[in-house]
């Protein structure tokens, strides 16, 4: 699970960059902390059943939560899920991500995720 502290409540979708994904939207913005904020919005859209929404949002924290060392601090990130992430498997969820956070240079260098 998540640490508390890691958790973006109220989802701030005021965000200075968005970046778009075949699975996800990712929006990024700075925050005074020192810690980086995960937030993750599933709509009833994508599939009514909440069974199926919160799946796809425990699959996306826990992959968070495997990098979040490698994760640099002072970010809120914001994810909206798209339909297509609910067909795809852990494996592609994950390189998505990670190809995502590398493009926008939030994931420090040093890691091999």
């Amino acid at each position: 699970m998540l640490k508390k502290k890691y958790r973006l409540v109220g989802h701030s979708l005021g965000a200075k960059r968005k970046v778009e994904d075949a699975l996800f939207i990712l929006r990024i913005s700075n925050n005074k902390q020192k810690d980086s904020r995960f937030g993750f919005i599933v709509s009833k859209s994508i599939d009514k059943r909440a069974v199926v929404r919160n799946r796809v949002k425990r699959v996306f924290r826990s992959l968070i939560e495997e990098r979040i060392a490698g994760i640099k601090p002072g970010k809120d990130f914001s994810f909206i899920i798209k339909r297509k992430a609910i067909e795809a498997d852990r494996n592609e969820l994950s390189r998505s991500l990670i190809s995502v956070l590398r493009k926008e240079e939030v994931l420090n260098e040093k890691t091999n995720s």
